[in-house]
Parts: structure tokens; sequence; C-alpha cells
């Protein structure tokens, strides 16, 4: 995945400041999505947690950060 779609975002924007990043997600909480981004809360897998704007889909239509689901 890349490390772009693994970055909190302050706004749903590539632009906005990054808030911070994750390595190994263990609880993703959705709250909101807009666009290609969704609000979300990530627990990390040391139980650090933390909340922005994750660019989970590609312009092309493609998921990052969640399961391939059918």
């Amino acid at each position: 995945v890349p490390k772009e779609y693994k970055t909190l975002y302050a706004s749903p924007d590539p632009k906005s400041p990054a808030v911070d990043s994750f390595f190994l997600a263990t609880h993703i909480t959705p709250w909101l999505v807009r666009g290609n981004w969704i609000l979300v809360k990530v627990e990390n897998y040391d139980d650090t947690q933390k909340t922005g704007w994750l660019h989970f889909r590609s312009e092309t239509g493609r998921f990052f950060g969640f399961a391939n689901l059918k």
C-alpha cells in the first residue's frame, strides 16, 4: 500500500497537513465518508489511537486500507 494511503490528514484533501500515519491497524472505526476520503479512528498495533482523514480509494476506484470484500 502506498504511503499516502497510510497517512491520516487534517481534512479530506491531499494538500492538507498530515496528522499522523499508521503501520499496522488492528481496528479502524469509520465515521464519515466524503468522496474518496473517510474520517476514521485507527487503533494501531501498539494500542495507540489516532483520528484523521484517510485517503482510502484512488481516483480510479481502487480501494486501499481495507480488505478486498466480494
